[in-house]
């Protein structure tokens, strides 16, 4: 079972940034371009505006948000970001199948969900 923002065009950088941002956070979008282009194999040659645009669309989608800020060398200041509840969820959902993830709910965790899902359902 994949999550919709591991599909598409998009996926190889969506995966990557929640990669970098599971092992240290929170980064800046600069730190996050670091490690994604040093540590990773395959995105040697990314650029910057790509991770930053990434960046930018998966905190609008709920997927990273913003713990702070920190003073650039250059002066001024950037945010720094670390994955939200949602994105781990995204995450843990798209490396199980869905058979494993429901046996290994407890019932509160299932009626949760259950009331969840009903919420969508019209």
């Amino acid at each position: 079972m994949k999550a919709a923002i591991f599909k598409g065009r998009e996926q190889r950088f969506n995966k990557a940034i929640f990669h970098v941002l599971s092992k240290e956070s929170p980064l800046a979008v600069w730190n996050i371009f670091q490690h994604v282009t040093h540590d990773l194999k395959g995105f040697e040659h990314s650029k910057y505006a790509i991770i930053n645009a990434r960046v930018k669309a998966l905190q609008t989608q709920g997927y990273l948000r913003t713990t702070g800020v920190r003073n650039k060398q250059q002066g001024g200041t950037t945010n720094l970001y670390d994955l939200t509840a949602k994105a781990k969820l995204a995450i843990a959902v798209s490396t199980k199948t869905l058979d494993e993830f429901v046996n290994e709910l407890g019932e509160d965790s299932a009626q949760t969900i259950l009331q969840a899902i009903s919420k969508q359902i019209p």
